[in-house]
């Protein structure tokens, strides 16, 4: 257990693991430490464009342009998930925030990691978000 040692003042002055034993027969003055939990951050998951871009990576932002470019021979589903990936990037150009549990940003990041890319995008939906990534 986390016990103060405490002066005659009642003032800690130090702290340490010990049995209770080992604290009574050593310290006159003593007491119980209060164990500090750490509470789970609540605070909304939204990062900056900024920030999301920078977990998407430089080159996986290339590979991304290069593939959302229009390609008048390619197949229909490939024109359809290149102009999808037009207007994702369009849309974190407009954001103020990206809310990383927001259902359009999930499927858009299922749309992006779907694509060939230089580096994986598993941890950019997943990592905690540091308070430098905050708007």
């Amino acid at each position: 257990m986390r016990y103060e040692i405490l002066n005659s003042t009642g003032d800690v002055v130090n702290t340490i693991e010990a049995s209770q034993a080992f604290v009574e027969a050593i310290y006159p003055y003593w007491r119980l430490a209060v164990q500090h939990q750490q509470t789970a951050d609540t605070r909304p998951r939204h990062i900056t464009a900024v920030a999301f871009l920078q977990r998407i990576g430089m080159q996986n932002q290339v590979a991304i342009d290069l593939q959302s470019l229009h390609n008048p021979l390619a197949s229909q589903t490939a024109q359809t998930d290149a102009a999808a990936l037009r207007v994702l990037v369009e849309q974190v150009k407009a954001a103020k925030y990206i809310d990383l549990d927001n259902p359009t940003t999930i499927s858009g990041m299922s749309l992006i990691a779907s694509l060939t890319l230089p580096q994986p995008v598993t941890a950019v939906l997943t990592a905690p978000v540091q308070d430098s990534e905050r708007p």
